[in-house]
């Protein structure tokens, strides 16, 4: 066995992967890759487009413009692209607020704000490593829910972060002050 024997060429889902998670690529190089995931439109492209949301690309702007499309994107995909979804809003501990965004427009409101309920409950308050995870839950459900889910909020009045407590001061403060709510996009 040579050397080269070791040496495989790379699918077109391992290149299209490699290239969304490139942060110093032009959008158009991206969104090339972007595009190619979706053409192949398996569960394991589906995970590898995900991955985008894990990367702050080079260029603020066009990196929240490119998530923003993908949210869309995933969700005019809709059911197929569900189940990878929600494993990465479930087992990701960071940046999932855009397939958050995705989740919603996907499952809808009411199915939406269940499945986010039961991602939020699976993280204790002493989970050290799920901070930016549960902070964005926090928000996303204190805009969504009703003063009658108050109490899903209260376990995270003594999380260990103070942003994750913050955050749920804010929601039960929205909660009881229905005028305070804002408007929600969803």
């Amino acid at each position: 066995m040579g050397l080269l024997d070791f040496i495989k060429p790379k699918s077109a889902l391992e290149k299209a992967a490699a290239q969304v998670r490139e942060p110093y690529a032009q959008p158009e190089y991206r969104r090339g890759a972007m595009d190619k995931l979706f053409e192949i439109g398996t569960d394991e492209a589906y995970r590898a487009l995900l991955k985008r949301f894990t990367i702050s690309a080079h260029g603020q702007i066009a990196d929240e413009a490119e998530k923003r499309e993908l949210v869309d994107q995933l969700a005019g995909v809709g059911e197929p692209v569900l189940p990878a979804l929600k494993e990465f809003v479930q087992t990701e501990k960071k940046n999932i607020s855009f397939p958050v965004r995705a989740v919603l427009k996907i499952l809808g409101k009411e199915a939406g704000i269940e499945f986010l309920k039961a991602t939020l409950q699976q993280y204790e308050p002493l989970d050290h490593r799920s901070v930016q995870a549960k902070t964005t839950l926090v928000i996303t459900l204190g805009e969504l829910v009703d003063a009658s889910e108050a109490a899903l909020f209260a376990p995270y009045l003594e999380d260990h972060d103070d942003d994750v407590q913050f955050q749920a001061v804010v929601a039960l403060e929205r909660l009881a002050n229905e005028a305070a709510r804002p408007a929600s996009p969803w």
